[in-house]
């Protein structure tokens, strides 16, 4: 068996540390309450049945980028009209 390298080791030991087990019990503990309560939102797939992230998240990213879109094409239009304008009134 090859011998291990340092980083290796040091991961083998944080992770059988029992101090690191009762850190994460502490955690667990700690934050056990906050968890489930972010877990009963309107927003989790516990109450509706399904999730409303990935629609939320679609409609943001869809609107974003058409407007991304639209925006340069828009900007082009009033400067030509705006152009138009100034070359009529003189």
């Amino acid at each position: 068996m090859a011998p291990r390298s340092l980083p290796q080791r040091a991961v083998r030991a944080v992770g059988e540390s029992p101090l690191v087990e009762r850190l994460a019990h502490a955690q667990e503990v700690a934050y056990g309450p906050l968890i489930d309560g972010a877990r009963r939102t309107f927003l989790h797939t516990d109450v509706l049945g399904h999730s409303l992230h990935p629609s939320l998240t679609d409609v943001t990213t869809g609107c974003w980028l058409g407007t991304s879109l639209l925006d340069p094409s828009a900007a082009t239009m009033a400067l030509h009209r705006g152009t138009a304008r100034r070359a009529s009134a003189d």
